[in-house]
């Protein structure tokens, strides 16, 4: 079976630099049907802010020379890569006219047995004063990858049973039909199996799924419009695994319980299921000031 090539862990690609387009920083909250004034309204005391999850696009950037880069696997890689985890800690908020500059290097290459985690590491900071505002670690699962060799599955722990969970955050989310064209736009996700319906198909996944950053903009939205009274600012950190592709037209419910507390936040688990009670999205945890 194919393999990335190991060697390449450590390997820095250079930075890259982007000036924050507050139109379409707009259009990312929308395309996730997201509408809070904190992102949309900019007559608001202070003026608006990038929605949280507007860090994927920002620093986004430091994966394409992974992704263009012949030293990482063999050609074509690429079309067998769903988005498999994602850890975001946010420093500080980042507002439209600022620019960001974001480096990125591949951290590491894990063997899941079904194929390999392919962990990206990417730091952005303000250009004009070097404060850093996010720091982005990506997990890109390639399917068939790797020694498809049976290993042990390590669950995060995201605290109580289900039996036992308080739920505090839960909220509803449709997926519109267009839902991954309408998101295509303003993340730079073009990734074919979203937007190609016989390309998805052909790569073993039935048919065009979901951008799994859309669905983790769900959650975020879940969590600010319930724990952070719908103060973006007040989310520290989010970090998902997605556990099925989402699809359109699918019905997601978000939920969420307190699992504990650290110094000046609150920790949530999350999880989101399907229409269906399949688990989406788990392991799931967001830490709230």
């Amino acid at each position: 079976m194919p393999e990335l090539n190991k060697a390449a862990i450590g390997k820095e690609y250079p930075p890259m630099e982007l000036t924050i387009d507050g139109k379409m920083s707009k259009y990312y909250a929308l395309a996730t049907n997201d509408p809070n004034p904190w992102y949309i309204d900019e007559t608001r005391p202070g003026g608006i802010i990038c929605p949280p999850l507007y860090a994927v696009f920002y620093a986004g950037g430091a994966n394409a020379g992974v992704f263009m880069d012949k030293d990482i696997g063999p050609p074509g890689f690429y079309s067998f890569l769903v988005h498999g985890e994602q850890d975001i800690v946010w420093h500080r908020p980042v507002k439209p006219g600022e620019t960001v500059v974001s480096s990125g290097k591949v951290a590491d290459v894990v063997d899941k047995g079904t194929g390999e985690l392919l962990i990206v590491e990417a730091n952005s900071k303000l250009k004009s004063t070097g404060e850093l505002a996010a720091t982005l670690c990506f997990g890109f699962f390639v399917r068939g990858y790797g020694k498809l060799q049976k290993v042990e599955k390590k669950e995060v722990d995201t605290g109580l049973k289900p039996e036992a969970r308080k739920i505090v955050i839960s909220e509803k989310m449709h997926v519109l039909p267009g839902q991954s064209y309408i998101y295509a736009e303003p993340s730079g996700d073009h990734n074919p199996i979203h937007k190609d319906n016989e390309f998805a198909k052909k790569v073993g996944l039935g048919g065009i799924i979901l951008q799994g950053l859309c669905s983790m903009a769900f959650v975020q939205k879940a969590v600010v419009d319930t724990v952070c009274a719908g103060d973006p600012t007040r989310l520290k950190r989010l970090a998902v695994r997605f556990s099925k592709p989402v699809r359109p037209g699918d019905d997601l419910l978000t939920e969420g319980w307190e699992t504990g507390k650290a110094p000046g936040k609150t920790i949530y688990g999350l999880e989101t299921k399907n229409q269906a009670g399949e688990p989406v999205i788990k392991n799931a945890v967001a830490e709230v000031s």
